[in-house]
């Protein structure tokens, strides 16, 4: 009998796959395409320097005497390099022995190879882009914020999250994956993971299994959050705090260069609006914004933008230009264009507000199955009769103008009034 040939499955995989597996990213990845991958030239250690400039120079002279003036000292900028550390992601999966032997068997036949593996391909490419796309989004920060305590079976309880958190995309299909409370000052309240037991869509409720105690004391916190396993920690730093920081991120502190402080607008639990978006972005235009704008906003809140068209034209007269389509409206301001982009992992309260083009993705790798040092795509398990598959990437996303972008909050939507 043949045993499973991995150099055959490796060659197939290649021929078969090869770069395109870019390809098979859902098109829920925003980010992804927003913001091109960079692989940094510069590195110190597994950070990648990023140069940003943090104040203006200030050496310069005025006179109106006419003569030969003492000139003032000179007073360069700051400049600082950003230190930003890249995220890694490794997501492993597998196939029996017995299938691995039929697809060696196949040889070169595409055909089957490609029926023995597409399922298993394409999921582990879903996965990896979903858990990439919300470390873009909300890397370092939380994913929920629980409103109440439901039920309590001992080790298995529910919790329903506020409706401004809860992100419908985000908690379907998370069932048996693994999940972390924190307190809202950032105290861990579960050491053990928690591991999601079932979602219930309409009631904003996730049901939860994991360490009693440790759940009753989720249950007595004020307001505890909800990371996905091992995110607050060992995740990148995700727009939804590089756009409103206001302390230190990537190694320098916003607390001593104003350029490095980012943006928040809070509305007063208002559904959003075309008046609502231009008065916010008078923050970051008043800070030197001068250039297209992406805002990435939850389906329900698109929605309501849309509803707020006639208000637009009201607006606008005969002044500007706006363009409306299926997934992105796009009309001027002061600065140039704002495009909105629904994006089914924003929040149901919160919006993202910041320059087009000048974001990037640095680090090692984009998503691959081809293992970096290894060189190979598949390998036999040791103590297993399977043939083993992984996928990683390793990025960090990154914006070098926090001034010039912006966080909305406090949206509530018509659907949810």
């Amino acid at each position: 009998m043949k045993t499973a040939n991995t150099d055959t499955l490796e060659g197939l995989f290649k021929e078969v796959y090869g770069d395109a597996v870019i390809d098979l990213v859902p098109n829920a990845a925003r980010t992804v395409k927003d913001f091109p991958f960079v692989s940094a030239s510069q590195q110190e250690g597994n950070k990648f320097n990023q140069p940003v400039r943090l104040s203006r120079t200030h050496g310069w002279t005025l006179s109106t005497s006419g003569e030969a003036f003492a000139l003032n000292e000179p007073e360069p900028g700051q400049h600082a390099n950003a230190s930003v550390q890249g995220s890694s992601f490794v997501l492993r999966d597998a196939i029996s022995l017995a299938a691995a032997v039929k697809l060696s068997r196949s040889g070169k036949d595409k055909r089957a190879f490609v029926e023995g593996t597409s399922y298993l391909v394409e999921g582990m490419s879903e996965t990896a882009a979903f858990v990439l796309e919300l470390q873009n989004i909300f890397g370092q920060s939380s994913i929920g914020t629980v409103d109440a305590q439901t039920n309590d079976s001992g080790d298995t309880q529910t919790f329903s999250f506020t409706s401004g958190t809860f992100v419908a995309a985000i908690w379907s299909g998370l069932e048996n994956g693994f999940v972390e409370f924190y307190t809202s000052g950032g105290s861990k309240l579960t050491s053990t993971p928690c591991q999601v037991d079932s979602v219930d869509l309409e009631n904003l409720s996730v049901t939860f299994t994991g360490v009693e105690a440790q759940l009753d004391a989720v249950a007595g916190a004020t307001n505890p959050v909800v990371y996905l396993r091992g995110t607050k920690d060992a995740g990148m730093v995700g727009l939804r705090t590089q756009v409103s920081n206001n302390g230190n991120m990537f190694g320098i502190d916003g607390a001593q260069y104003s350029l490095w402080q980012g943006n928040t607008k809070t509305l007063t639990s208002a559904a959003m609006s075309f008046v609502h978006l231009l008065r916010a972005l008078n923050k970051p235009v008043n800070r030197g914004l001068m250039s297209d704008v992406l805002c990435y906003q939850n389906p329900s809140t698109w929605t309501d933008m849309m509803n707020d068209i006639a208000a637009l034209k009201r607006i606008m007269g005969d002044k500007g230009s706006f363009s409306q389509g299926s997934q992105k409206l796009s009309f001027e301001y002061q600065g140039g264009a704002i495009t909105l982009v629904p994006h089914i992992f924003m929040f149901p309260s919160e919006m993202l507000c910041f320059p087009k083009g000048k974001g990037k993705r640095v680090g090692a790798s984009e998503l691959t199955f081809n293992m970096p040092g290894v060189g190979k795509v598949w390998e036999n398990l040791t103590n297993h009769a399977g043939v083993g598959i992984r996928c990683f990437w390793n990025q960090a996303i990154f914006l070098p103008c926090p001034n010039q972008c912006l966080l909305i909050n406090g949206i509530k939507n018509t659907d949810q009034q």
